[in-house]
Formats: structure tokens, C-alpha cells, sequence
């Protein structure tokens, strides 16, 4: 029988099932399918497959996902005759199977198992902070207990990755895997909630929100901060302190609508070691975009990475994250630069904003600068300005990379 190294998850994927078109559907006799290594196999039926994972009914009724990145080469030629021209999934699409992954079931394989080796189990896209790790002493090999109890998979997560000070937030197609501390650095994020407000009484519910993980709040010193804005209440945390709201509090987010075009563009690396210009030559093909890199950076080396079907942006902010780097569009093309030349590189746009009006103007403003990249504003030193100019409107200054996330913030709260 098959074993965990083909994440064979005992569960129906329903997300799955219901991106699948009928003509996507198999029926036929069992065969024998086997993983790449040939030490382990299993005996099923064909039910569908998508560009990432195939699904199978075993001989005792099991429905299970199997990645064809595991599979055999003769189960993949298998596989092409199927389905030669099978189109590859959305960013909507793998997005909705991450979800649904976090979800689902814990996968447990015992105590002392590598970290690594368990990412691998996961049927998702996963990325091990490698730089983070080596910044505290660790390898992605440490060991790690799965065993203990776990409603979901996202709760095993905090659960056994807490145990070494690490953590871990999703992208739209990505599970990335870091440390407390580069979480709190790198991927603290502004988030709409709708939040009734009994008798108008904000003080009230921002302190209700704070009792959790109090040290974690601006008012002790913390990064996180808490808004009222005419439409929502804004919270920026870390990605940890945002699950634990929802977990305690029951508090549930704005839908969240993906603003930038490359968030919706699908590609697929493999990076094994090379220079950012490697990185950059292979996303142009996949882009079919001119991608290209600043002459300060282009000899730096790029991280590992292995992606396979993942948004665009999730492929350029995972690689620069790592190698601190930004980048920028100039038209249709993408330059990757040091973070200096993207400090220098600000842009003046006048940003409409629908809940805006001259009595909240100063609210607006000072909501702004502390959600959206705290430090890249003039009152800590950073290069960003943002003054009210009538109506609805601001004139704001400030780099492309902060625009993404202003503009992403502006999105979720409808304007």
C-alpha cells in the first residue's frame, strides 16, 4: 500500500470535483500506480486529474490525491494519453485547493519527522524560508512531531511549527513556512474586517481585539494596529495574530479581491541554483513578458525554489523577499532592483477612495500610514507622503512596491 509519501489524504477533495468538467472524468480498470522512487504503489482507478495532482479510487473505496509530481514516468505518459491537452488550472483554481488543504485533515507521520519531508507530503505548493531559518540556526530538516491532535491541517501547522518559534501564512497559491521573527518583519498585513460596534463604542472593541496576544499590539510596543474607518475596521498583524483573532474572537474578513493582474497569471520554476538573472530568464518565458534585472543585482544568487502552477506575484515576492530585492513594472516589463533602487524609485498618483470625505480626511491619512508599510512614510523616516486634496481624493507619493499594497488594502475595502 502507498504511504505518506503520496499524501494519500483518506478524504473526498470536493473543490476539486467541482473544477472538473465531465469530459474531465475517467472510468476504466484498475491499475497499478507507483511513485518515481518505485517503493511504493497502490492499486486503483482513474476518477480525474488537473495539471497538478490526479485523483483515484483505490480497491477498497478510498478516494485519494495523488501530486504527478510523485508519480512514476510511466503513470505520467499514462497520464498524457488521458488528457494530452489539459488546460492548466487558474490562480482562482489552485488558490481554492489551498484553502481547501488547509482545511482538510492533519497528516501525521509520527514524531521526529524532517520538516522538509512532511512539506513534501502536503498536496500544495509549500516554500521552506531557507534564509529565516539559517538566521536562527535551523535547516529545513529539523525534526518535528506530527502526532499530536489537530481539527486541521492549518491547526497542526501552529501547533508543531510553534514548538521552534516558527510559523507559517499563505499566499494565494503558496504555503510559505518562516520564522516568528521574519513573519513579524516580512508579512504582517493589513486586513478589513466588518466588526458591529455596539453604541458606537470603538474603544470597547479595540480592546477586546487587543486582549489577544496583548504584547503583539502598538500600544505595548508591538507591531500590530487596530482602525476604524467609515466601512470597516482595518488590522494589521501578523498572519499568526490574524488566525487567532478569527479563532477567539470569530472575527471574519472583508472578502479579500486580488488587485493586481499578476496575482491572476499562472506560471510554474524550477531554480536550483543559478543567479537572478537565471530566475528572471525563466519567469520571462513562463510570462512570455520581458522580465529583466537591475545591473546592481544581477550577479546575486538566487534562492532554491520549485513552484509548480502558482500565481505570477506569489513566484516575484517569494524570490526577492529572499534576496532583498523589489520589484518593479516599467510597462509591460518587470525589472527586479536592490531595495535602494526601489526606495528611490517613488511615484506620485492621485488614489480616489470611495469611504473618504474631508471630515475623516486625517483619519484616512494617519489609517494609511500605519497599515500600509509603517516605516516607508515621512513620519519614520521613510520617502512616502500622502496629503487630503478635496473630496475624496489623495496625492500620495511613495514606491511601487507600497502602491501594491496600498492598492490590495483599497480593493478589500470596496474602493
Amino acid at each position: 500500500m502507498m504511504n505518506c509519501i503520496f499524501n494519500v489524504n483518506v478524504r473526498v477533495v470536493v473543490i476539486a470535483a467541482a473544477l472538473l468538467s465531465p469530459s474531465e472524468a475517467f472510468s476504466q480498470e484498475s491499475k497499478t500506480w507507483s511513485d518515481k522512487t518505485g517503493n511504493f504503489s497502490v492499486e486503483a482507478v482513474l476518477n480525474s486529474q488537473d495539471a497538478r495532482s490526479v485523483r483515484l479510487t483505490t480497491t477498497d473505496g478510498r478516494e485519494i490525491t495523488v501530486l504527478k509530481s510523485k508519480l512514476s514516468q510511466a503513470d505520467l505518459e499514462f497520464l498524457d494519453s488521458k488528457q494530452p491537452n489539459m488546460a492548466t488550472p487558474s490562480a482562482a483554481e489552485a488558490e481554492a485547493l489551498l484553502t481547501e488543504t488547509l482545511a482538510g485533515p492533519a497528516i501525521v507521520s509520527g514524531a521526529d519527522v524532517a520538516l522538509d519531508k512532511f512539506a513534501s507530503q502536503i498536496n500544495v505548493n509549500v516554500f521552506i524560508d531557507r534564509r529565516g531559518f539559517e538566521e536562527i540556526g535551523l535547516a529545513p530538516s529539523i525534526p518535528i512531531d506530527t502526532s499530536g491532535a489537530a481539527a486541521s491541517l492549518a491547526d497542526q501547522l501552529d501547533a508543531m511549527l510553534g514548538q521552534h518559534k516558527l510559523t507559517w501564512y499563505r499566499m494565494r497559491t503558496v504555503l510559505v513556512i518562516t520564522t516568528a521573527d521574519a513573519a513579524e518583519d516580512n508579512a504582517a498585513v493589513a486586513i478589513a474586517y466588518r466588526i458591529p460596534i455596539p453604541k458606537n463604542d470603538f474603544a470597547s472593541v479595540a480592546s477586546k481585539i487587543q486582549s489577544v496576544e496583548p504584547k503583539s499590539w502598538d500600544v505595548m510596543g508591538g507591531i500590530g494596529s487596530v482602525k476604524l474607518l467609515p466601512t470597516a475596521v482595518v488590522i494589521r498583524q501578523t498572519p499568526q495574530i490574524h488566525r487567532q483573532l478569527a479563532r477567539q474572537l470569530s472575527l471574519r474578513p472583508n472578502p479579500h479581491r486580488y488587485a493586481h493582474p499578476l496575482d491572476n497569471e499562472i506560471v510554474s520554476l524550477e531554480i536550483s541554483d543559478g543567479t537572478l538573472d537565471i530566475f528572471a530568464q525563466a519567469l520571462t518565458t513562463e510570462l512570455n513578458r520581458k522580465v529583466d534585472v537591475s545591473s546592481s543585482v544581477a550577479d546575486q544568487r538566487a534562492s532554491s525554489i520549485k513552484l509548480d502552477h502558482v500565481s505570477a506575484k506569489d513566484a516575484l515576492d517569494l524570490m526577492v523577499g529572499q534576496v532583498d530585492c523589489q520589484w518593479l513594472e516599467h510597462g509591460m516589463e518587470i525589472e527586479i532592483v536592490s531595495a535602494g533602487e526601489a526606495k528611490g524609485n517613488l511615484e506620485q498618483r492621485r488614489v480616489a477612495m470611495a469611504f473618504a470625505s474631508a471630515p475623516v480626511s486625517s483619519l484616512v491619512l494617519n489609517t494609511m500610514m500605519t497599515m500600509i508599510e509603517p516605516r516607508s512614510w515621512s513620519p519614520l523616516g521613510g520617502p512616502g507622503t500622502i496629503q487630503f486634496a478635496g473630496g475624496k481624493n489623495f496625492i500620495i507619493s511613495q514606491t511601487q512596491p507600497t502602491f501594491r499594497n496600498l492598492d490590495q488594502l483599497l480593493a478589500d475595502l470596496g474602493s
